[in-house]
């Protein structure tokens, strides 16, 4: 079983638990939202949400979300079951990342106006990982594992301690402050 959501008004809190895909229409407000899906979550477009404070999980199948929250969001898990794993911030709050697993598959995480703090476990082993902060640093203290990982920050990598790493490549570019790696 599926389930389409379309919620016009803003929500305390959202708790969608489903076997099936969850997919949105519009975008959804609330002040923290928890998706766990069986096959995936915004596979077909990105699912829009406005929150300060977001879990999605699926079994298996994507994960897509844009969120357009003014000010900080902590991303307490990002769960992928070896498909697309995309979060993007684009509404100017840091993005704080507590938990990313995503094995096998390619992963993306971006904010737009505010920095990418990584404050806890994103593995990646299996596949690709990409981390963007256009017009921000991305720091933390990890750890990351990802076969392949890619830091794009206008602000600098790791500029605040060194970011802890473990990868067979890496490609980094980083404006002001450089770039501080311990792989």
């Amino acid at each position: 079983t599926s389930i389409v959501l379309e919620i016009p008004a803003v929500l305390n809190q959202l708790v969608v638990e489903v076997g099936g895909a969850i997919s949105g229409v519009g975008r959804i407000e609330a002040a923290s939202v928890s998706l766990n899906a069986g096959s995936g979550i915004g596979s077909l477009a990105a699912m829009l949400l406005a929150t300060p404070s977001i879990l999605a999980e699926t079994l298996a199948g994507d994960v897509q979300i844009d969120n357009s929250n003014s000010a900080t969001v902590t991303l307490l898990s990002l769960k992928a079951a070896g498909g697309l794993a995309s979060f993007a911030q684009s509404g100017g709050g840091a993005l704080n990342v507590s938990s990313v697993l995503n094995v096998t598959g390619n992963t993306t995480l971006s904010s737009a106006l505010g920095n990418v703090v990584v404050n806890g476990p994103v593995n990646v082993a299996g596949g690709s990982l990409a981390v963007t902060a256009t017009s921000g640093a991305i720091n933390g203290v990890g750890p990351i594992q990802a076969a392949s990982v890619a830091f794009s920050a206008s602000g600098g990598v790791g500029n605040l301690g060194s970011l802890n790493l473990s990868a067979s490549s890496v490609t980094a570019s980083a404006g002001l402050n450089g770039v501080h790696l311990a792989n």
